[in-house]
């Protein structure tokens, strides 16, 4: 899954395609997730990250003008620029290789049902139908790619 900058669409960030145009752009995320992660490795602002508790907060910081873009995964992206704030855009994602990450479950330990998942994921894995899903629901993305 790929890392994506959220911002309102007259945000001075709203137009950037290259991660150079990212470097004086004062940015946001949740402590202690991938996306502040990913900020702080990869897109190396000039300015500070600001940190903030959750995603809620990050998103009033942008919405009031204290930050001019929002780092979060992809998924996250769709979803709060087509539901929660109509008036941001995804200004674009990161490739895979610079930022990737993948789905995982968390079972109780002992869970019984842990190696029913398991197999299964295994078996739509090896017929290609885990593929096929993927392709169908979470590719085809419009969200452009920033350059280096």
């Amino acid at each position: 899954m790929n890392q994506a900058v959220v911002a309102l669409k007259d945000s001075p960030i709203a137009n950037a395609t290259s991660l150079a145009e990212l470097k004086n752009a004062n940015l946001g995320a949740q402590v202690g997730t991938t996306s502040l992660d990913f900020i702080n490795a990869v897109v190396q602002p000039n300015n500070d990250v600001q940190v903030f508790n959750d995603t809620n907060d990050a998103k009033s910081a942008m919405q009031n003008g204290q930050i001019d873009g929002l780092v979060v995964d992809l998924p996250t992206a769709y979803y709060i620029t087509a539901v929660e704030i109509p008036k941001g855009k995804i200004v674009g994602q990161f490739k895979a290789e610079a930022g990737g990450e993948q789905f995982g479950l968390l079972f109780q330990k002992g869970n019984p049902l842990a190696t029913c998942v398991n197999r299964v994921l295994a078996d739509l894995s090896a017929s290609g139908e885990l593929q096929a899903i993927q392709d169908e629901w979470m590719a085809g993305t419009t969200a452009p790619y920033f350059t280096q």
